[in-house]
């Protein structure tokens, strides 16, 4: 369920930290004369069947604001990333983190709109989100920040784009992202592996992506040895149409991989893991005829086998 009186327009974004613990960032009552609509954070511990509000944290203008990044490495420690508006080459976004479970928020200094996580009280990264920033990491508490260069996968890579990395220990961690060998190329996924908290980085493995004219693909990391990528499949006579995307699963740290029976309609936003548990936000749009009867859809989606099979939860 979703937080009480929240439809499926009023999900800012949510994040689940285990089967259980999760929040919620919604858009509460626009105000008409400032044109601006507070973000309100909502809590549950009982998987999404209940939710208490915990906090309004910041604003957002009515017209022109953008996505919303929420991330908990624990039941206390919290960050947000609220863009106000960024285009183009201009950026504009406010951070908070918590130390509380989300009962109240400090302003943060982050180095861009992007999502965030810290691994640690000094370890921290920024990037990925939808819109694909680069990565960044901090090793002095988020005092400084620096681009984070990996090595090229398999040596030729010309260009790639990051996810926040995604640690098992303080020092163990995974990261996924697309890389080019040219501009003219579809990307393909990519995986990379710390030992040491993400000072320096291992290329681990690649998927190639099976149809050349489709680039929505995602890398998602469960834990240090569960990888799932998600992809446009391939049948025996040919591609599925654009906007179908399948998943290949890894329990090998990328060894071997293995296609997954369940078909995706939409464009993965967001997600996140506990286990074999999964969640994310699922985006679906098109037209239904030539740039008339559009629509965009947003759904919840959880699996419980790995991403094996997806059912939407119920909003609102």
């Amino acid at each position: 369920m979703s937080p009480p009186g929240v439809t499926n327009g009023q999900l800012a974004t949510a994040f689940f930290l285990s089967p259980s613990q999760a929040w919620a960032i919604a858009y509460a009552q626009v105000d008409t004369v400032k044109l601006t609509v507070p973000l309100t954070v909502f809590a549950s511990g009982d998987g999404g069947q209940h939710w208490k509000p915990e906090a309004t944290v910041t604003s957002q203008l009515v017209f022109g604001a953008g996505p919303v990044y929420l991330t908990f490495a624990d039941s206390t420690r919290g960050w947000l990333v609220v863009d106000t508006g960024s285009h183009g080459g201009f950026m504009s976004f406010k951070g908070f983190k918590t130390n509380d479970g989300g009962g109240t928020w400090m302003a943060a200094s982050y180095p861009q709109s992007a999502p965030v996580r810290f691994v640690n009280q000094i370890d921290g990264f920024s990037g990925g989100g939808v819109a694909a920033r680069p990565l960044y990491a901090t090793h002095d508490g988020g005092q400084t920040w620096a681009p984070l260069n990996l090595p090229p996968a398999g040596g030729t890579q010309a260009t790639a784009v990051f996810q926040l990395p995604d640690f098992s220990t303080n020092l163990e961690g995974v990261v996924a992202g697309q890389a080019w060998q040219s501009p003219d190329e579809r990307p393909a996924e990519v995986f990379y592996t710390t030992t040491d908290g993400g000072r320096s980085w291992s290329f681990a493995a690649a998927v190639a992506n099976p149809d050349p004219r489709a680039s929505a693909i995602t890398g998602m990391v469960i834990d240090r040895k569960d990888w799932l990528v998600a992809l446009p499949p391939q049948r025996a006579s040919g591609p599925l149409p654009s906007g179908i995307l399948q998943l290949k699963v890894s329990h090998d740290a990328g060894r071997t991989w293995q296609w997954l029976p369940t078909v995706i309609s939409g464009w993965i936003r967001e997600f996140s893991f506990g286990g074999s548990t999964g969640w994310a936000i699922i985006t679906e749009a098109g037209c239904h005829g030539f740039k008339t009867d559009c629509y965009n859809n947003t759904g919840l989606f959880e699996t419980i086998d790995f991403g094996a099979h997806w059912t939407q939860l119920t909003l609102g």
